[in-house]
C-alpha cells in the first residue's frame, strides 16, 4: 500500500486517503431521556396551566378577607337604614299614643270606628257590589258590563260622580 500522496503504480494516479465509513444518520426517536419538541410544547401548557390555576387560588386566599370587609360594611350601612326606619317608625307610633291621650284623639278614633255623639247622624258610605250584566247599579247610573274587580281608575271616577251627585251638580259622562 502507498501512502497518500504516492502514485499507484499500476494505474498511476493518486491513492486517495481511506475515508473512515459513513455512519448512516438515524432520525431521533422518542426516548425516555430526550423529549422531542411537541412534547416540550405540551409540557409548557400544562406547566403553565397548573401555575395559573395555582396563582387564581392564592389571589382568592389573598382577596377574600377584602372581600368579606366590603360585604360586612354593606350589610352594615343595611342595617344603620333599617334602624333609622325603625326609630322614625316607633317615633311616629309614640306621637300618635301620645295624641290618642287627649279628647281629640279619643274623640276622633271613636268617630272612626263609627260613634256618634247624641243627636248626631251617621253617615256610612259603602260602595256597591258588582254585579253582572246590564240592569246592575242604581237607578239612573251607568250600566256595566265589567265582571271583573273595580279598577283604582273606576273607584276614583265612583268617588268624583257621588261627590258630584251630593253637591247636586250633573256629572258629565264620556
Amino acid at each position: 500500500m502507498s501512502r497518500s500522496g504516492e502514485l499507484d503504480p499500476v494505474f498511476v494516479r493518486r491513492l486517495r486517503q481511506p475515508q473512515p465509513p459513513k455512519r448512516t444518520r438515524i432520525l431521533p426517536g422518542p426516548r425516555l431521556g430526550s423529549p422531542t419538541r411537541t412534547q416540550k410544547r405540551a409540557l409548557y401548557v400544562v406547566a403553565g396551566a397548573v401555575a395559573l390555576c395555582v396563582a387564581i387560588r392564592l389571589c382568592q386566599f389573598a382577596l377574600h378577607p377584602v372581600v368579606r370587609i366590603v360585604q360586612t360594611g354593606d350589610q352594615i350601612r343595611n342595617l344603620e337604614v333599617a334602624i333609622a326606619r325603625e326609630k322614625s317608625y316607633n317615633a311616629d307610633v309614640r306621637s300618635d299614643v301620645e295624641y290618642l291621650k287627649t279628647s281629640a284623639g279619643i274623640e276622633q278614633e271613636a268617630r272612626r270606628k263609627g260613634w256618634v255623639r247624641p243627636g248626631e247622624i251617621a253617615i256610612s258610605v259603602v260602595q256597591p257590589a258588582v254585579e253582572s250584566g246590564p240592569t246592575a247599579g242604581p237607578p239612573g247610573s251607568r250600566p256595566t258590563a265589567v265582571s271583573h274587580s273595580p279598577t283604582f281608575s273606576d273607584r276614583i271616577r265612583s268617588v268624583v260622580e257621588t261627590c258630584l251627585a251630593v253637591l247636586g251638580q250633573p256629572h258629565r259622562t264620556r
